[in-house]
């Protein structure tokens, strides 16, 4: 779930406070209806109440409503840009080269061959940046 953890809290304090439904608490919130829906229904699921949740951290708060946020592939994928362009500028690096050692300090998380496509697409345009710079340079 992508809404904050302060905003759950208060979804769970307003549900406990006072008896209004989703679309009042969402209206007060300016968040949607739904949301507020699904945090009643974790909430009911589970048994607790606001008490019991309210002197947990953040971390156990969310993982007792079951609304820890997962990173994407993509997040944990992605190679450090500025570094690589700066490796490319340097005598004998290859974007070749580069992958290559990327790949296989990364080969337990590269799964997903869009992803993997994505980020050559990504790397060639790095690349060919860099080969103009470096021939525009006399």
């Amino acid at each position: 779930m992508q809404t904050p953890i302060i905003t759950q809290r208060e979804i769970v304090r307003l549900l406990e406070q006072r008896q209004l439904s989703n679309r009042a608490i969402a209206r007060q919130l300016a968040i949607s209806h739904n949301t507020v829906a699904v945090i009643r229904s974790r909430l009911q699921v589970t048994g607790l109440s606001h008490c019991e949740l309210v002197t947990q951290t953040d971390e156990i708060f969310a993982r007792a409503l079951g609304t820890t946020r997962k990173p994407s592939k993509t997040e944990t994928l992605l190679p450090e840009w500025h570094e690589l362009q700066t490796e490319l500028q340097k005598r004998d690096i290859t974007l070749a080269l580069l992958w290559e050692e990327y790949r296989l300090a990364n080969q337990n998380q590269l799964g997903a061959m869009p992803i993997l496509f994505a980020i050559c697409q990504t790397l060639s345009t790095v690349a060919k940046a860099a080969t103009d710079q470096h021939a525009a340079v006399p």
